[in-house]
């Protein structure tokens, strides 16, 4: 399959029901409604299993309850993959906030050498996002083809795939 092929089937997949696409969207805009946002990670799952399953065309909106769960386990094991970049960022900002000097101290110099150590915490935390976040779609699709939860924690053989 050449890059043309793809870049054709991942235009196709989507514009197959644009209904479809369209209820997906809803969801996406209703999403601060918190439950939303589970309904559209699932629904979204349920498209990954889809095509990891050689389907052409777009699941349908169907079993909610379903759809809820799947979100709720794809949020989580999002959680669990994130939590150490987002440690860093925390720790980081508390410790280069005016609030970690002790009293009496916050003048502007001590902000001022403060800065740059919140520049390398956040750039560190950054890198780390973006790896934990590459590992994280990878263990997703993982759960998605194994059908398991546990699936998506299994990063010693997340980690030696071979396609």
């Amino acid at each position: 399959m050449d890059i043309g092929e793809i870049i054709g089937d991942a235009l196709r997949y989507p514009t197959s029901d644009w209904m479809k696409v369209i209820e997906l969207g809803i969801l996406f805009l209703l999403s601060f409604l918190i439950v939303p946002a589970f309904l559209a990670l699932g629904y979204s799952f349920r498209a990954l299993k889809a095509t990891i399953a050689g389907l052409d065309e777009l699941p349908d909106f169907d079993e909610w309850v379903d759809m809820l769960i799947d979100g709720l386990k794809v949020f989580a094991v999002t959680i669990v993959y994130m939590i150490i970049p987002i440690i860093v960022i925390v720790v980081t900002m508390g410790l280069s906030s005016p609030a970690a000097l002790p009293i009496g101290y916050p003048n502007m110099t001590d902000l001022a050498i403060m800065q740059p150590g919140m520049g390398i915490g956040i750039l560190i935390a950054f890198i780390l996002a973006i790896l934990f976040g590459l590992l994280l779609t990878v263990a997703i699709a993982h759960m998605a083809f194994n059908d398991s939860l546990g699936a998506a924690f299994q990063i010693g053989e997340i980690l030696n795939m071979r396609y």
